[in-house]
């Protein structure tokens, strides 16, 4: 957009390089980027070298090749650590401190609150929620409560606390004349408060143009704030999150951008200002060392505090101490763990192979027994997995969840397809996305049986204290005994006699986790025709009765939570369907994502 017709020259060319690589670097979930040629073609002038005497000539580097060299040794072994506001003259125009919640402005993907869990500055911030659901190009949007009036600013900036999920953070802004246009502030990056700025200047491009007013692409006269938007990032992402914003500030003043990267407990701000600016940048250090695009060094004597210096649109490199000392980057010791998303993927034969298994005999009427995992899969795709480079592909059921972790395993062995710990991760809230790559979320206050609405009884998260989630809570075996333990939707244990007349007794106890199964169970699981180990995992809590609506009607049923399913026992079933496999499949992908395909 800096360049409206014909080339730009080489010295701007070596200027758009630096400020390009520093600018996507900056971009959440890019970790390299590449210059695509060395060396000039007859017809095209984007390498390093000019084309001079033929592809073989390399006598002639252009201002490009300089300026790469510079950024590769001035930023080597730093990492990127955030934008900083450079801003004179900032105007905050939103601190999410009042009590009128913004307005939802399209599609009713989520919500925008004020909030006090996370705090840039004040005593609130605004709680941003959003749910991506169809698979296709989702975005939610809201309102302010009043019209954000900003004058005539030359930038608008933002402070998100983001969540990993890579998504576009954009702001719509209409002017004097009602011409509504959209500028992209930069992608949610992770879990800590980062600076997101979009300069105003200049014309969008035509998929920014929302119409109104005299069209003619650029803002005219005062603006004001009509929505903050997020927009999936791919379009194919499925799945929900919450991210934070603060201080929505209207900026004046020059054109000026500072990245700054981190290299132990120093900082390189990478400086540029295409218009020329004057910039103070915050330090604690006493001079600073600063380095050209083209590797010319200087020594800059700090201020009251601050450096001081003019930046035009040659990119610099300022060296120096941060004024608030920040927490050296270092790299995860693991795999850092990916961010959560649910990509439409084409299923795996061996999926089919597993079903086939179990449930084809059910669904051509051979046998008689509920389902293992349903009679039709409801959604196929990639899951991120530290371990599983691309995502491994899973597949939901209205039973649970197969998957593929190891695709380069012996697919002739049984485990080559496991089904997930989804129960765990329902009771705990903790989402798993990797081996030891977890998410704290909200247990999952889901009926655990039963109907999903309009149901009393126990939910996942009533399990939280009884299950052993950690190896822990075990149990003494009571071979024999009468099973008359009650539990409700608080979690609360009491003891119901009138239970006996069911005749449930416990048939074994399991050494692995400590917990004892009922005879209706083992003499279920030896009926299946796969290893009861492999359907169920091992169990988790203790079998307890409850009260739970099924069909409108209340029904008395045992239940008992394994590590991969659960597993209810309904006496007045008939006799085939008594011992039924609960809808862990179905719970879990609503808790995760927030939908529910299998009604569509």
């Amino acid at each position: 957009q800096r360049n409206t017709g014909g080339k730009n020259n080489e010295d701007a060319q070596a200027n758009f390089m630096v400020r390009g690589y520093v600018q996507l670097l900056a971009e959440q979930g890019v970790e390299r980027a590449f210059w695509y040629t060395m060396h000039d073609d007859r017809d095209s002038s984007f390498g390093l070298y000019r084309f001079g005497g033929g592809y073989g000539d390399y006598s002639a580097p252009k201002p490009s090749y300089n300026a790469f060299a510079t950024m590769t040794r001035e930023l080597a072994n730093a990492r990127f650590w955030s934008a900083v506001d450079l801003s004179s003259d900032g105007r905050v125009v939103e601190g999410w401190e009042g009590a009128n919640n913004w307005v939802q402005a399209g599609p009713a993907n989520g919500a925008l609150a004020r909030n006090a869990d996370r705090l840039k500055d004040g005593g609130h911030a605004g709680r941003y929620e959003y749910r991506f659901g169809s698979g296709e190009n989702d975005y939610v949007a809201f309102r302010p409560p009043s019209p954000l009036e900003l004058g005539q600013p030359g930038a608008v900036g933002l402070w998100v606390y983001g969540d990993n999920s890579g998504h576009l953070m954009q702001i719509q802004l209409e002017d004097q004349s009602g011409e509504l246009l959209q500028f992209a502030l930069g992608k949610v990056g992770g879990a800590e408060w980062s600076w997101m700025q979009a300069s105003l200047g200049g014309e969008v491009l035509p998929g920014n143009r929302l119409g109104g007013g005299n069209n003619n692409g650029r803002l005219d006269g005062n603006v004001k704030v009509r929505a903050l938007v997020v927009d999936d990032q791919p379009n194919e992402y499925v799945g929900s999150g919450t991210i934070w914003v603060d201080n929505l500030t209207a900026l004046n003043g020059p054109e000026a951008y500072d990245f700054r990267w981190q290299r132990g407990d120093a900082a390189i701000d990478v400086v540029f200002a295409p218009a020329g600016a004057n910039i103070r940048i915050p330090t604690a250090s006493a001079t600073a060392r600063v380095v050209d695009r083209d590797g010319a060094v200087s020594e800059l004597r700090a201020s009251d505090g601050y450096l001081t210096l003019w930046a035009d649109g040659r990119p610099r490199y300022v060296h120096h101490t941060p004024r608030v000392p920040q927490t050296p980057i270092e790299p995860p010791p693991g795999p850092s763990p990916p961010r959560d998303s649910f990509v439409p993927a084409p299923s795996d034969s061996a999926f089919s192979d597993v079903w086939n298994r179990s449930d084809a005999a059910v669904a051509n009427g051979q046998a008689s027994r509920s389902w293992l995992w349903g009679p039709t899969t409801f959604a196929t795709g990639r899951e991120n997995y530290a371990e599983t480079p691309g995502g491994r592909v899973v597949q939901y059921w209205d039973k649970s969840r197969m998957e593929i972790t190891n695709p380069s395993g012996n697919r002739s062995e049984l485990w080559f397809v496991t089904n997930g710990l989804l129960t765990k991760e329902l009771i705990s809230g903790r989402l798993q996305l990797g081996n030891s790559s977890f998410v704290e979320r909200a247990p999952a206050e889901v009926p655990i049986a039963g109907d999903p609405a309009n149901n009393t009884g126990p939910t996942y998260a009533s399990f939280g204290a009884l299950a052993s989630l950690n190896g822990d809570r075990g149990v003494p075996a009571a071979v024999g005994a009468m099973v008359t333990a009650r539990i409700n939707r608080g979690g609360e244990i009491t003891n119901d006699e009138a239970m006996r007349r069911y005749d449930v007794r416990i048939g074994s106890h399991d050494p692995n986790l400590q917990h004892n199964i009922p005879t209706v169970f083992g003499e279920y699981f030896r009926t299946l025709p796969l290893d009861w180990v492999f359907v169920m995992g091992y169990p988790i809590t203790e079998p307890y009765w409850t009260t739970v609506r099924v069909g409108g009607v209340e029904k008395d049923v045992l239940v008992q939570v394994f590590e991969r399913r659960a597993l209810t026992y309904t006496p007045s079933n008939a006799a085939a369907f008594r011992v039924e496999m609960g809808n862990v499949g179905q719970h879990y992908f609503r808790w995760r994502y927030g939908t529910a395909p299998w009604q569509q």
